[in-house]
C-alpha cells in the first residue's frame, strides 16, 4: 500500500513524497496495465512537490513496472501527463451564458431549444413530479415477520 508521506527539511520547507509499507510487494495485476501505470503516475505528480523526487519516485515506477512484466510502450504511453481538467475555463465561458429550465414537454422542447440556441441560451428540461409518483408504490411492503434467513 502506498500513503504519501511528509518531511520537515532542516531549512523549515515540508516535502512530500510517496511511503511504500514494508509488506508491499511491488506485484501488479496485468490485466489493467495502462489504467495502473497511468494511476501510479498522477498520484506520484499529485503527492511529491520537488522535482528531485519526483524523479526518483518515476524511475522507481519505472524499474517496478518493468520487474512486473510492464513492456517499455505500456510504460510510456501509461506515463503520459494528461492534460488537466481545468474547470474555471469552464465556468469562465459558461459566466455569459443563460440557462434557462423547462418541463420536458414532448414534441415542443426540442423546438423550444433551437429556437434558445439561435440566441445563445441554454436550455435544460426535467420531468417533473407527477401524480403517478405520489399514489403508486412500485414494491409491496413486506413484513418483518414474514421474511426468512435475514441477518
Amino acid at each position: 500500500m502506498l500513503i504519501e508521506e511528509r518531511e520537515r527539511e532542516s531549512d523549515g520547507m515540508l516535502t512530500s513524497t510517496v511511503y511504500r509499507k514494508p509488506t508491499y510487494t511491488n506485484r501488479q495485476v496485468h490485466n489493467v496495465k495502462r489504467g495502473i501505470v497511468r494511476c501510479l503516475y498522477q498520484r506520484a505528480r499529485r503527492v511529491t512537490n520537488m522535482s528531485e523526487n519526483l524523479k526518483e519516485e518515476e524511475k522507481h515506477l519505472h524499474k517496478v513496472l518493468q520487474s512486473n512484466g510492464y513492456d517499455n510502450a505500456s510504460i510510456r504511453a501509461g506515463s503520459k501527463e494528461l492534460p488537466s481538467k481545468d474547470h474555471t475555463n469552464t465556468a469562465e465561458q459558461e459566466e455569459g451564458l443563460i440557462l434557462t429550465i423547462h418541463p420536458y414537454i414532448a414534441g415542443l422542447s426540442k423546438s423550444i431549444q433551437r429556437v434558445c440556441r439561435d440566441f445563445d441560451i441554454k436550455t435544460a428540461f426535467k420531468s417533473g413530479k407527477t401524480l403517478r409518483l405520489h399514489f403508486t408504490k412500485v414494491k409491496d411492503t413486506i413484513s418483518i415477520t414474514t421474511k426468512s434467513s435475514i441477518v
